[in-house]
């Protein structure tokens, strides 16, 4: 028979009374006599006024929206595209300003000197990383450096990392891994573009993944190896089910109670690529000789070898092969989505704007000719190095990066930050503020240079792309990687390949990228766009205009806001707004508003798979694959490793 609740709390007070049991039953049966759910009510509501009343005259906290009682402003965190939202709200509430997602509250910061101040002059006391089901699946219990909490321990960590980045990445040895790996790829890609049109996400996460994989192992994989391809796809099957966060992250219980599908899905996966990063591990482990050491697997296992001579116990510690694996996949992947994305973006600009296209090939063709660049040649290619800074500045990649938390009581901005306060940072809004950023919508890499045509270090404020301050990832944080190897050093095949390329199409195939439509006939003047991938007859737009001839126009698919025509297995059409490339053609302002860069998109399937934008390319026998040389495309790709040495 089961015991009522009284009749349990009976039980338990005479466990802890044994010796009086008469003189504690008396007093524990008025008690329970008092307690009913109204009891319960009125305490926990004058518990909770007396909370909330207690921190609003004990801290001056940043202003914000009303939230509801218990429950928070739920309706921020389930809209799309959270950093416009934040940047808005700003204008009334301030840089500053404060949320609750029921019992955790989360403050954004939204200009460069509140940023600063809570990186920089206060770093310490922003250091830490929230505790959440979803960080703690994918570091192993935050035993990581990107989502491990501040304390010594990840000091310790951070250090071992820095000086394996720097031992391993000194000399020539990254530059010849960047030209074998790009020329893998680049072959691949020009026998692919011969038979039609491409999808590119899958060879700019070559690109980067492969060369990653090398950095980390040693081994120089093939393109198609089962390794790095069962990685990368676990790795998008981590990033798919994620998205914004599990509801475990809100409710953690459930987790123990009722686990999510994307909870399941995560774990499995983590734990497979755990296990397969521990066996290699083993292998390296087996074949370690400190007096060759091959990769940054050898680099850890040396500073491990190192504290067992020195008898280190405590170092060693630290050591043990989980904390090991963690390192290496903070280095492995960390860069990998970044570095894919940002690539994107950058491809979206310059496709649509030619004329920046050629001043960076005319710039590579003076400076470097047909060799291979090097590091001495950074100096010399100011603008290409521009259009790189404004494409870091402009795309939208992480708008509010990875959360801090407050590990102490400090202030940002004249307010006070409780301990234990989430601190988002609003990238989005750093690189719009107009403040610092004339036209801020607008792609220009001359922003970045002084009169004479140089980079100009003074223009740089609220550009941060990469955050700052001590949660900064190691290989940025030392000056000679950032200024000699990050910017310039992985530019080196930019001309050793030669354009093999013919047509651009890009079509990636995740819904956080770029997707592409390419319409296959133009009729000049007012009769559209005909759709022949699925030959519908569908016509997107009734503007498309002669002056459209030989434009290039991409588009994020961040800034769709409405879908016109059901999905279909041939696709969708989109509305897309606040377009950043200029497609050479106008829209209806009773059906998008007041937009001149926009038009109408459309959405495609691409070997099944659904696409997530779009891009319109005409030529002069109408709206076909993009007749155009992909030179500067092929230098693009190369900045890939530019940016993912940056990243780690």
């Amino acid at each position: 028979m089961s015991l009522t609740f009284k009749e349990a709390l009976v039980d338990y007070a005479q466990a802890l009374f044994l010796e009086d049991l008469i003189l504690c039953r008396a007093p524990v049966m008025l008690l329970l006599n008092l307690l009913n759910v109204q009891t319960v009510l009125v305490a926990l509501t004058v518990g909770l006024l007396v909370y909330v009343i207690r921190r609003r005259f004990m801290y001056r906290l940043p202003p914000g929206p009303w939230s509801i009682p218990l429950i928070g402003n739920f309706e921020v965190y389930t809209k799309p595209l959270v950093h416009r939202l934040i940047l808005k709200l700003s204008e009334k509430y301030g840089p500053v300003i404060r949320f609750s997602f029921g019992p955790i509250t989360t403050v954004f910061l939204n200009n460069y000197e509140v940023v600063m101040e809570a990186l920089v002059k206060r770093k310490a006391d922003f250091a830490g990383r929230p505790a959440s089901v979803t960080f703690s699946l994918i570091s192993e219990g935050y035993k990581n450096i990107a989502l491990a909490s501040y304390s010594p321990m990840w000091q310790y960590h951070r250090r071992v990392a820095m000086k394996a980045l720097r031992n391993y990445l000194q000399g020539d040895l990254l530059e010849k891994l960047t030209q074998d790996n790009m020329t893998k790829v680049m072959n691949m890609m020009g026998a692919e573009a011969e038979k039609g049109p491409i999808e590119l996400k899958s060879h700019l996460d070559n690109i980067v993944f492969y060369q990653l994989f090398t950095l980390c192992f040693g081994e120089n994989k093939e393109i198609g190896d089962p390794d790095v391809e069962f990685l990368l796809r676990e790795k998008d099957n981590v990033n798919e089910a994620i998205g914004n966060g599990l509801r475990e992250d809100l409710l953690p219980f459930l987790k123990d109670v009722y686990p999510s599908k994307r909870y399941i899905i995560i774990k499995e996966a983590a734990d497979r690529v755990f296990s397969f990063l521990n066996r290699l591990l083993q292998k390296h482990q087996e074949t370690f000789d400190p007096n060759n050491i091959r990769d940054l697997c050898d680099h850890l296992l040396l500073a491990r070898s190192e504290a067992e001579k020195s008898g280190d116990d405590e170092s060693l510690e630290k050591l043990n092969d989980t904390y090991l694996v963690q390192t290496l996949s903070d280095i492995f992947f960390a860069g990998v989505d970044t570095t894919r994305l940002t690539l994107e973006w950058f491809l979206c600009f310059i496709s649509g704007l030619p004329e920046i296209q050629a001043k960076c090939q005319a710039e590579i063709d003076k400076t470097i000719g047909r060799r291979c660049p090097s590091i001495a040649d950074r100096q010399s290619l100011p603008y290409t190095e521009a259009c790189l800074y404004e494409t870091m500045r402009t795309g939208v990649i992480a708008g509010l990066g990875l959360p801090h938390l407050t590990i102490c009581d400090t202030q940002v901005g004249g307010y006070d930050i409780p301990k234990d306060t989430v601190v988002l940072i609003n990238h989005y809004a750093l690189h719009r503020d107009t403040k610092y950023w004339k036209d801020p919508e607008k792609f220009d890499p001359l922003r970045f240079l002084d009169e004479n045509g140089k980079m100009d270090p003074t223009k740089l404020d609220s550009w941060l792309p990469f955050s700052a301050g001590r949660r900064l990832f190691p290989s940025i944080v030392s000056d000679p990687l950032t200024s000699d190897v990050v910017k310039m050093r992985l530019r080196r095949t930019a001309s050793c390949v030669l354009a093999v390329l013919t047509g651009l199409v890009f079509c990636p195939s995740r819904a956080n990228g770029i997707g592409c439509f390419v319409c296959t006939s133009l009729n000049r003047g007012n009769q559209g766009c005909e759709d022949t991938f699925n030959n519908t007859g569908e016509f997107y737009r009734s503007d498309c205009q002669a002056s459209r001839d030989g434009r290039i126009g991409m588009f994020p698919a961040t800034q769709c806001i409405k879908m016109v025509a059901e999905d279909t297995d041939a696709g969708f059409s989109l509305i897309v707004r606040d377009c950043v490339v200029d497609n050479g053609g106008t829209t209806s302002e009773t059906e998008i508003g007041r937009q001149s860069h926009c038009g109408w998109m459309k959405v495609i399937k691409y070997n099944g798979r659904r696409m997530s934008g779009c891009i319109l390319s005409c030529g002069q026998d109408g709206c076909n694959t993009a007749n155009r040389t992909l030179q500067t495309f092929t230098f693009v790709l190369t900045i890939a490793f530019m940016i993912t040495k940056a990243l780690i």
